[in-house]
């Protein structure tokens, strides 16, 4: 078999993702403004340097700027829309407040059923907001049983994950994967098509963050989750 060498368009967009992940790895840069950037980038490359998709030119502005209306995007979106609906309407707080009281007398239950509420609801509503909205009462629940953050939060975002994967919009990768093989005239994937290897890999998944995971995590607290006592001093003049 003969692979043909890269095209120099091929080669400069290499560059790019290179540079873009190098930029999103560094705090200085906003994520914004880099990704905004390798756009325009993007664009000026092939609007300079025309480049043909199967003997058609391609129109770098639709081309690229096309992308933002895709399906997936889109979904990841409304998702994140509906998960922070979520998070200010308090709908979740009933549960989540039940775990925080539960975690006190029966912590290593509490965990396994804080790692099932992640991953259950991460399959209808994505991961990532679910994330986002158990972390701050997550971290409260440290602070109180006086453990370390690391030990419940790492193992609740993996178990999103698990819980993610087995739908096509519980996790963004799904959602690409979905919207690239209709894209292709592939089969159509259905919403539950992922849920039986899903459960094979979760199964395991779910035993080892709740039984060894935690053992492996670090024990040390951040220094702002630590309990320190602060004196406040304060003068009010009363006219």
């Amino acid at each position: 078999m003969i692979i043909e060498p890269l095209s120099l368009h091929a080669i400069v967009v290499m560059v790019f993702t290179i540079v873009g992940l190098y930029l999103f790895s560094r705090d200085w840069v906003p994520i914004e403004t880099t990704g905004l950037g390798i756009l325009v980038a993007m664009v000026s490359l092939f609007y300079f340097f025309p480049y043909d998709l199967n003997g058609i030119p391609i129109e770098p502005a639709y081309f690229f700027v096309s992308s933002f209306g895709h399906e997936a995007l889109v979904t990841i979106c409304a998702l994140l829309a509906i998960g922070k609906a979520i998070e200010i309407s308090g709908s979740l707080q009933p549960l989540i407040g039940f775990l925080s009281r539960s975690w006190t007398k029966h912590p290593k239950i509490s965990f396994l059923g804080v790692l099932f509420f992640g991953a259950f609801f991460s399959a209808f509503i994505n991961n990532t907001p679910i994330v986002v909205i158990l972390i701050p009462a997550l971290i409260a629940v440290a602070r109180k049983a006086n453990v370390s953050s690391s030990k419940i939060l790492m193992p609740m975002g993996m178990a999103t994950l698990i819980g993610g994967m087995s739908t096509t919009i519980g996790t963004s990768t799904n959602l690409l994967v979905v919207g690239i093989s209709h894209d292709m005239g592939l089969q159509e994937i259905q919403l539950f098509d992922f849920v039986v290897p899903a459960l094979i890999a979760g199964t395991i998944g779910m035993g080892f963050l709740w039984l060894v995971a935690p053992r492996y995590l670090s024990d040390k607290q951040p220094r702002e989750s630590r309990n320190v006592t602060r004196l406040f001093e304060a003068i009010l003049h009363v006219n």
